[in-house]
């Protein structure tokens, strides 16, 4: 026999979601951009020395658009960081809604599941058919 899972485990795997959502779009992302095409050209000039390739970038959704408002100001560096940060938010973003969702549809299966079930068997039963030879 299957045991019935309560009720408040499925709101639990919902407010689950929730907090992923709230936690994943406020914390802060970080990248790495030392693999990046326009740092390569601040090598021709020695006597450039590039800050360390790395950045806080705050929060996702405040880079969205980060490659876009460093596009053609600033030095190559202040453009790979753009770039970078950009590209870290869009993978942050994605995760958080990929495993909201998966969490969500759990919550929202696992609450609806019990109710089709009881629905499915105190349905009327239809009338068993003759054979169609008999």
């Amino acid at each position: 026999m299957i045991r019935r899972v309560p009720r408040a485990a499925w709101l639990g795997c919902l407010a689950a979601a929730g907090i992923v959502v709230v936690l994943g779009l406020v914390l802060p992302v970080g990248a790495t951009f030392a693999d990046d095409e326009l740092l390569r050209l601040d090598q021709l000039d020695p006597s450039l020395s590039p800050p360390r390739p790395t950045a806080s970038c705050g929060a996702p959704l405040a880079n969205l658009d980060a490659a876009a408002e460093s596009a053609g100001a600033g030095p190559f560096y202040e453009q790979a960081r753009g770039r970078a940060c950009q590209a870290a938010a869009e993978r942050r973003v994605t995760g958080v809604v990929a495993g909201a969702g998966v969490l969500g549809m759990v919550g929202l299966l696992g609450l609806a599941g019990p109710r089709a079930r009881e629905r499915l068997a105190n349905r009327p039963r239809r009338p068993a058919r003759a054979p169609a030879g008999a």
